[in-house]
């Protein structure tokens, strides 16, 4: 199931239950739209959009293209990888007001189960350094692919920034890369600091933040995951 909360108050407070008939892979908010999510998984549906916990009438069953990840692009466009099968298929769908039709399905341009998929400027950024240039989104090509991977937030229009694990012997270490994005090469890179259990394995959710910071999900060394801040100049000063 899923479930709504309202953020007007501190804490947060429970809201409509919405039943679904399995677990969703992934879930994301629809821009422009505060009532609307689209899933993938939850039972036959492999791809739906959700308007206040209602499924427009118009879904993309599982078929043979499985979906474990989206990402939403520009407006009307959604976009799915399978993590599940050695397939590893990127796939494209327009979305409107009566749902999702499928407009790709490719294999060869990403690999990994473990990958995950991030939105910007026409582009997808891959956590294992793939970039899909989707500026066609019914036909997704290969634009490049980085040296390094790690979990993958976009900064601005010719920089992301990838948090991977620490260079040298250090096992506990986090280090985050600036990269820009016409050549896919590394502008800086800054020691987040050590002593992070199971390194860039256990960590999730880059975001940034805005002006100089960062935020990730990680675990310490007890163990236990935390939300982490990272400022540096550096961030704030690429274009």
């Amino acid at each position: 199931m899923i479930r709504k909360f309202s953020l007007a108050s501190t804490p947060p407070v429970a809201g409509t239950t919405i039943p679904l008939s399995g677990s969703p892979y992934d879930l994301l908010a629809i821009p422009g739209s505060p009532t609307s999510i689209a899933l993938c998984g939850g039972g036959t549906a492999q791809v739906t959009i959700l308007d206040d916990g209602v499924a427009r009438p118009t879904i993309v069953g599982s078929g043979s293209v499985f979906v474990t990840k989206l990402a939403a692009g520009p407006a009307g466009a959604l976009f799915g990888y399978d993590g599940m099968s050695s397939a590893y298929t990127f796939s494209s769908y327009a979305t409107s007001a009566s749902g999702v039709t499928r407009l790709s399905a490719r294999q060869g341009l990403m690999g990994v189960f473990q990958n995950d998929i991030h939105y910007s400027q026409g582009r997808i950024y891959a956590d294992w350094g793939e970039v899909i240039d989707v500026s066609n989104p019914a036909l997704p090509v290969r634009a490049g692919k980085y040296a390094w991977n790690g979990i993958v937030t976009p900064r601005s229009s010719n920089r992301i920034m990838m948090l991977t694990e620490g260079e040298g012997a250090a096992t506990d270490s986090l280090l985050l890369r600036i990269l820009e994005t016409d050549n896919f090469t590394q502008v800086a890179s800054l020691a987040v600091g050590k002593g992070f259990s199971g390194t860039i394995s256990g960590a999730a959710d880059l975001f940034y933040i805005g002006g100089d910071g960062v935020a990730f999900v990680s675990p310490g060394l007890q163990a236990n995951h935390n939300v982490f801040i990272f400022r540096s100049p550096t961030i704030a000063a690429p274009p």
